[in-house]
């Protein structure tokens, strides 16, 4: 399994599909892309969010889609609903960094690893929020 992060200077999402097309092209369709923030266009973030994304990468492509709010967001406060986004957007998972001492985890940057207490809530919450999304998609499908 590959897994594909989205490079923050990857301009069009069409170019993260093309990268994951050239990876199912030389044999390997067992992919799993994730996106994880853009260059920022504001302060604040250390990426610009991009969980938005997750409803075209699932429209055009074959791959489960994780989305990394962590390094999308770059700040621990700010992890639980970039993630709880990423349910409501139907990303199929999540890549949360977490550890019990946050400023003590080896890591790229221990300011966006949330603890344990707040992996446990933010799980909970983005599962009931997937859930609705999933009812409320399928409602409106039903309707159409």
């Amino acid at each position: 399994i590959v897994l594909l992060k989205r490079s923050m200077h990857m301009g069009k999402v069409d170019e993260f599909i093309l990268a994951a097309e050239y990876i199912a092209a030389g044999g390997n369709p067992n992919i799993v892309l994730t996106p994880r923030g853009t260059v920022p266009t504001m302060d604040g973030y250390r990426n610009h969010p991009d969980e938005s994304i997750t409803v075209l990468l699932k429209e055009k492509t074959w791959a489960p889609v994780l989305v990394d709010p962590s390094h999308s967001v770059g700040k621990a406060s700010y992890v639980p609903f970039a993630a709880c986004s990423a349910a409501a957007y139907g990303a199929d998972g999540l890549i949360v960094e977490s550890h019990v001492a946050p400023v003590k985890g080896i890591g790229d940057d221990p300011k966006q690893a949330v603890t344990p207490e707040v992996l446990f809530k933010l799980i909970r919450d983005a599962r009931a929020i997937h859930a609705m999304q999933k009812e409320h998609v399928a409602h409106l499908i039903a309707h159409a």
